[in-house]
């Protein structure tokens, strides 16, 4: 039996640079390791096209009734017709096995370490090396079936009717993912490096009051390729691209500061195997659909606005707003297949809110009030509105040390 199944997970997920702004940068020689330590939840809700939140078990639900059963399977329609000639009522028509409910649980959790040092007081360049941990649990039930009735009303008088009767869809999801040539569909739970990043931050502007840096990020592909057998993979790894930002921090008194960052990130094209379904009702390509592809995937544009606020010396809070707009993917491949099928809904927009709480001991430290000069800090993010995203709650602890 051919069954409507979609990849679990298909995300936009960076959340080592969700942290603060960057507003400002190292002195001369000064080398300041870095710790992030982050979890990300709510994996399991997708804002869908039109922007409503949705489980991802719900999104993915599918209601076998006699249109779906014909139209995955056309011994189901000869099922149909024959229960369609008893009496006046067309019981084929309103032949429903239930909905088949995907469960899905995904948690993501990563450590980022970051080392950078001031290559000169206005120059300071980094490298990042995430380590990212994906775990979801996956269940598959039925539920809302009326087998019960036709089994009353006609059981033991049709071998044909009885074997239609008795399938169970779990059985049969796994057995057609099994025969398309896809992984079993298990539990996750793996740990792998993710793309490495290269920072340079330049601070081309200072005064009294304003500052401008300007931000570029290398991603370069150090983590796992695109695996086109595993429907429940992550699948955000091995990527080339180049994020460029402009912050501009105003301090509006000694304690009290505003940023504003906008950004756009290009990604390098790049080379993988795909399953390209052979028209719009193909959702589940078996393995003689794989192809070498190039993926050319659509550039991000995001702006954030900040408000921070610093209590002395040692304790501030910012919070504040980012939007980010992705386009659309396209893909290129030699056998002229529907490649057009692949780009469905992989443009996406979100809407970010944040808070930070920080404990500073620079200031201190020079004062000699502080043991080492340091700053941890704790920020959560939550997407509260986008298109074709999921959501993501964000925790992440930061631990910075300099020397």
């Amino acid at each position: 039996m051919k069954v409507f199944i979609n990849s679990f997970i298909m995300m936009t997920l960076l959340p080592w640079s969700m942290a603060q702004a960057i507003t400002e940068v190292l002195p001369e020689g000064i080398n300041s390791p870095m710790f992030k330590f982050g979890a990300v939840q709510g994996l399991n809700q997708r804002y869908t096209e039109s922007g409503q939140l949705w489980r991802l078990g719900d999104l993915r639900a599918i209601e076998f009734n006699a249109p779906t059963l014909a139209k995955i399977n056309p011994q189901a329609q000869v099922l149909i017709n024959a229960l369609n000639r008893f009496g006046n009522q067309r019981l084929g028509d309103a032949l429903n096995l239930g909905v088949l409910e995907f469960k899905v649980e995904p948690k993501v959790s990563y450590f980022a370490p970051v080392y950078a040092r001031g290559i000169t007081n206005t120059w300071t360049m980094a490298l990042a090396m995430p380590v990212v941990t994906y775990k979801n649990s996956i269940r598959i039930s039925r539920s809302f079936s009326n087998i019960d009735f036709y089994k009353s009303e006609f059981g033991g008088k049709f071998p044909e009717l009885d074997q239609a009767f008795n399938t169970d869809l779990g059985v049969e999801t796994m057995r057609s993912i099994e025969q398309a040539g896809y992984k079993p569909l298990n539990d996750k739970d793996e740990t792998f490096f993710h793309d490495m990043q290269l920072v340079s931050m330049n601070k081309f502007f200072a005064d009294e009051k304003l500052s401008l840096i300007h931000s570029a990020y290398l991603t370069l592909p150090t983590g796992p390729e695109y695996d086109p057998d595993d429907i429940a993979a992550l699948n955000i790894s091995h990527q080339t691209s180049l994020e460029n930002a402009a912050t501009a921090s105003y301090r509006l008194n000694s304690n009290l500061s505003v940023s504003s960052t906008i950004s756009y990130l290009f990604n390098m094209p790049r080379k993988l195997v795909k399953r390209v379904p052979r028209n719009e009702d193909d959702v589940l390509p078996d393995a003689s659909t794989k192809e070498g592809l190039t993926m050319f995937t659509g550039s991000r544009a995001s702006i954030r606005n900040e408000v921070s606020y610093k209590f002395g010396d040692k304790y501030g809070i910012g919070t504040g707003h980012t939007y980010a707009r992705k386009d659309a993917d396209r893909y290129t491949g030699t056998e002229n297949r529907r490649y057009d099928l692949l780009n469905l809904n992989s443009s996406n927009n979100e809407q970010n809110v944040f808070v930070s709480l920080s404990y500073d001991t620079v200031k201190s430290y020079f004062k000699k009030q502080a043991l080492i000069p340091m700053i941890v800090s704790y920020d959560v993010s939550d997407t509260i509105a986008g298109q074709n995203i999921e959501r993501k709650l964000i925790q992440e602890i930061n631990l910075i040390l300099f020397f």
